[in-house]
């Protein structure tokens, strides 16, 4: 199983450095209608995010479509861990869209 996983990593790394893979442009957005504090998404932390505000962009080449999120709402702690396998998203910009609805945190990501 180790020489599978090290015979990916090595496919892995040697696609990126000979095919020069270009890394993400990711912010964050709240795209719901209350304000989100200690917000954690892929371990990027941002003590407060009011009603439609957005992130400015950040460089990310490990960026992935899917990510773990926390937030506290109202004193209780929220979170959503994916469940499926992400991928990486690659050149361009990128958002992720955060909500809180009925006390469920929502996580999509979109291509700008």
């Amino acid at each position: 199983m180790r020489y599978i996983q090290r015979t990916l990593a090595f496919c892995l790394a040697s696609t990126i450095a000979t095919h020069g893979v270009q890394a993400a442009d990711v912010r964050v957005c709240n795209k719901g209608d209350i304000v989100l504090n200690n917000l954690d998404v892929n371990s990027w932390k941002i003590p407060k995010l009011d009603a439609g505000e957005c992130t400015a962009y950040f460089n990310n080449p490990g960026a992935q479509e899917y990510v773990t999120v926390s937030v506290r709402v109202d004193g209780n702690i929220l979170g959503f861990r994916p469940k499926r396998t992400s991928f990486l998203l690659g050149e361009g910009k990128f958002t992720y869209q955060v909500s809180v609805n009925n006390d469920r945190l929502q996580l999509v990501t979109v291509k700008d």
